[in-house]
């Protein structure tokens, strides 16, 4: 319903501000929100001094957002400016060389030994040789963990941009 006014409002007056608030932060609402002109979205849960200063912020043009807010959309912003592997590779702590970065990501997207070895041009043996390695620098021993915790290096990297966004 509140997209839905939003659309409305901003059809008809578009120099209305208007700022969304919700209890539960839905990643697709906030995309629908912003997408078609909400000025803001903030959680319900905020400290009325906060509330009123972003309705202010909002009034004099500015974007207001609060910290789960601003993290779905840092996440929506890095899924679509740079790919899975990039994000591994950056500084998380995961020292991988170039080889074992680009077999760490196949390995994150779930591709048997086999079609690694095929895509990369690498002997099975050799293979299994980096993948010790990239196991040993996670330190994780099962397969399925490593691929668990690979998925949650992005999540942990967008969880990142909050303190930046965070004000509320």
């Amino acid at each position: 319903m509140g997209v839905q006014a939003t659309s409305q409002i901003k059809e008809n007056r578009p120099d209305v501000q208007v700022v969304l608030l919700t209890t539960t932060p839905d990643e697709e609402l906030v995309i629908r929100g912003i997408s078609v002109g909400a000025d803001g979205f903030l959680l319900k849960e905020l400290y009325p001094e906060n509330l009123h200063r972003a309705i202010r912020d909002a009034y004099r043009g500015q974007t207001v957002f609060n910290g789960e807010v601003a993290s779905i959309l840092s996440g929506r912003v890095r899924e679509l400016t740079l790919s899975n592997k990039q994000i591994l590779g950056e500084n998380h702590g995961l020292f991988l060389t170039d080889r074992e970065l680009h077999i760490a990501y196949l390995i994150m997207e779930k591709h048997s030994n086999k079609q690694t070895a095929d895509k990369l041009f690498l002997a099975k043996e050799r293979l299994k040789f980096i993948s010790v390695f990239i196991y040993y620098k996670l330190q994780i021993h099962k397969r399925n963990e490593v691929i668990e915790f690979l998925h949650t290096v992005p999540s942990k990297t967008a969880s990142t941009f909050i303190d930046v966004f965070r004000w509320c």
